[in-house]
């Protein structure tokens, strides 16, 4: 009995997931015309709920990648100030 070599299918592969994930991204947040276009992370992420597989840290992740919200993003207006201990009353003054 000879047994019939058998091949293996070939078929495309579907994509990586963050690919996916990124290429859906980009239309959301690339596109003018999208209310999604060069928002903040939870907004884009509200909108992208809908693609399986993504996360508000692949939102962040992606954006980090893209210039135009690195460069135009939000500063933070309060950070954190060092905490000062005053002894006694009237102790710490400046002139």
């Amino acid at each position: 009995m000879s047994q019939a070599k058998r091949r293996p299918k070939t078929h495309q592969l579907p994509p990586e997931p963050d690919e996916y994930i990124w290429e859906q991204l980009d239309k959301l947040y690339l596109d003018v015309k999208q209310p999604t276009a060069f928002t903040s992370a939870s907004r884009l992420y509200a909108a992208a709920k809908h693609i399986p597989g993504v996360t508000l840290a692949k939102v962040k992740s992606y954006l980090s990648q893209q210039s135009s919200y690195t460069r135009f993003a939000t500063k933070r207006k309060r950070f954190r100030r060092r905490a000062i201990v005053a002894f006694n009353l009237d102790d710490i003054w400046q002139v």
